[in-house]
């Protein structure tokens, strides 16, 4: 069994725009709160450094590798997240129309035991996270 927790949302912009914004990792703190501290190039196999901070002053080091990237639609990567837990974090765009019109999504797919449990513990604080990324991305873009 898995547990997904995402948010999806319709985008103004081109692919090409989203794209551009989810591939400037040095910038995702500016719009990112999740990610408050981020590094790395986004490629096949490479390495992120990455601070994950949720509300209620949480925080953890992540350094997951990219494993699947297809430019102006996907990034993926995923992670062990302890005994009997992992996540697969991603960012989708759905490109609708070549003038600007896309659907993007941002979300994660918990499994394991611990991983779907861990999902409900922190579904309301994860959920407000991607909406976030949702909408800053969308001001981002739509509005540069």
């Amino acid at each position: 069994m898995s547990l997904r927790i995402e948010y999806r949302l319709g985008v103004q912009a081109t692919a090409d725009a989203i794209w551009a914004a989810l591939e400037d990792v040095a910038t995702w703190p500016e719009w990112m709160a999740m990610y408050p501290e981020a590094k790395g190039r986004i490629g096949f196999g490479e390495a992120l450094t990455l601070t994950e901070a949720l509300p209620g002053g949480s925080r953890r080091l992540l350094t997951p590798r990219v494993s699947t990237w297809t430019p102006r639609e996907q990034l993926v990567w995923s992670e062990r997240r302890g005994f009997l837990a992992n996540s697969i974090r991603y960012f989708e765009i759905d490109e609708l129309s070549r003038e600007g019109g896309c659907i993007f999504a941002n979300g994660e797919i918990f499994s394991g035991y611990l991983g779907e449990r861990m999902a409900r513990r922190l579904k309301r604080e994860l959920q407000a996270q991607f909406t976030a990324i949702g909408e800053a991305l969308k001001a981002r873009v739509e509005n540069p």
